[in-house]
């Protein structure tokens, strides 16, 4: 679109948006998706941040002095341009839609006020983004205490859905592909990995999630790898503005590959904790790594032989190199092995403190303590060392579980001994392949772990 054109459209938004208590945010979106015009106003005395440099290019006016009048900016932001220059993955589009990152094209405000976004969509084009929803559903709200301009905001086509889980809502939005994505058949996969993590202690972690559903073949369309492609070969989760968790399909896999995947689970199992610092990402890639497995064996994927085969395999490729740093030196400076030292380190962890918990008297576990955390410390605003969530687990524990475990993983060059615990657990070891012995003395801890809690 000409930069004449976006200026125009930029300049005639509504000027009935102002308010004092929010910051109120119209947000016109052109046809074909190829910009967005965007007013914002607040008190008269409010100033917005300078858009980031990566971005600087695509907004018009070119000058920022000139955006910012009586406490409201306007401007206008080139979505093609953005998409088309490939700086970053920031704005991509996916076929006929476009995902943009509102740190792109959103200027953050200096200010403590929650800000009410509402958007004027052409016919036929829907959004997502993890902010609050408010009536209509084009209109929401972004609180203050969290990271607005770094959420996911999805343009498409094809409307979202929303399923329910428990007192959850996945809101699922699905971007273009050819071959399309099948929307039954996304509803059932996503629907089932959130209700496995639902059985770590009988509800999902959290409100609300936003799902991205990005179909690969429409991203990667020249993939030249020969290997298999699985059903989800990429996701991950993000907390600014909300939760939203971002998967990456292979549109082409039948529903029972997507069922049998693991990544939907590990990424939803992410949520049972609150966000942890990247250099300690051991505990958060850690716990998720083992509940993938546990809460797979409850929801019946997995029969409990084949969740503890997978959780040796794990650890055995935790172990595999002879370490000379330390875990958390290895994560800073990407040492050998590290990605699988790293979440498995973890997994062993997380397996050490719940089978300590069980054998206590009266018996706890680490679904107990997790589910007490999620009634104090689900905080999207907080960034948690690993040290500082151990340290309040033990105070929910009522003894110290997990920080000796900190201290002993983070500082170790060797991985952590789990092989008193597996064997008293009984599970054996018969060349590549494990079994379980029922006479072993901690027998009916190692069937509770995968027994889902009636």
């Amino acid at each position: 679109m000409r930069r004449s054109v976006i200026l125009v459209a930029a300049l005639v938004l509504s000027h009935n948006i102002c308010a004092d208590d929010v910051i109120a945010t119209q947000v016109r979106v052109a046809p074909e998706l190829g910009s967005v015009t965007v007013r914002a106003c607040g008190p008269k005395d409010l100033e917005f941040a300078p858009p980031d440099a990566r971005f600087r290019d695509y907004y018009n006016p070119p000058e920022p002095h000139t955006w910012v009048r009586d406490g409201c900016v306007q401007y206008a932001f080139s979505l093609s341009s953005a998409a088309e220059s490939r700086r970053s993955r920031d704005v991509v589009r996916v076929g006929s839609d476009v995902i943009a990152a509102a740190s792109a094209w959103l200027l953050p405000a200096k200010s403590n006020l929650d800000r009410v976004i509402e958007f004027e969509l052409p016919p036929g084009v829907y959004v997502s983004a993890p902010w609050q929803t408010l009536a209509p559903r084009t209109r929401m709200r972004a609180s203050a205490n969290s990271s607005e301009t770094e959420a996911l905001v999805a343009f498409m086509h094809l409307s979202p859905h929303s399923e329910l889980v428990g007192d959850t809502r996945l809101d699922i939005a699905m971007l273009d592909s050819l071959p399309p994505v099948n929307p039954a058949d996304v509803a059932i996969w996503v629907s089932a990995a959130a209700r496995n993590v639902t059985l770590a202690y009988g509800r999902f972690p959290v409100a609300r999630v936003q799902v991205l559903v990005v179909p690969v073949l429409g991203v990667w369309p020249n993939r030249r790898s020969s290997a298999p492609l699985e059903a989800v070969p990429f996701a991950r989760v993000l907390r600014s503005g909300g939760f939203t968790v971002q998967f990456f399909v292979n549109q082409k896999a039948p529903l029972r590959e997507y069922l049998a995947d693991w990544t939907a689970t590990h990424e939803f199992s992410h949520l049972l904790l609150p966000y942890v610092q990247r250099s300690d990402a051991w505990v958060s890639e850690g716990f998720a790594s083992y509940y993938q497995n546990v809460l797979m064996a409850r929801g019946g994927v997995l029969d409990e032989r084949r969740a503890w085969q997978k959780l040796v395999e794990g650890f055995e490729r935790g172990r595999r190199e002879r370490y000379d740093d330390t875990l958390d030196e290895s994560i800073r400076h990407h040492g050998p092995n590290m990605l699988m030292r790293m979440y498995w380190s973890g997994a062993a962890v997380a397996l050490l403190a719940d089978v300590a918990m069980r054998r206590t008297s009266p018996p706890t576990s680490l679904d107990t303590v997790l589910q007490q955390l999620a009634g104090c410390c689900l905080d999207i605003a907080k960034t948690w060392t690993g040290l500082e969530l151990f340290t309040k687990l033990d105070e929910l524990a009522g003894r110290a579980v997990f920080t000796p475990l900190y201290y002993s993983t983070a500082r170790a060059t060797e991985f952590p001994d789990v092989e008193p615990v597996l064997t008293e657990l009984g599970v054996r070891r018969n060349g590549a392949q494990v079994s379980l012995d029922n006479r072993a003395p901690l027998a009916d801890v190692r069937n509770a772990i995968m027994t889902k809690v009636q």
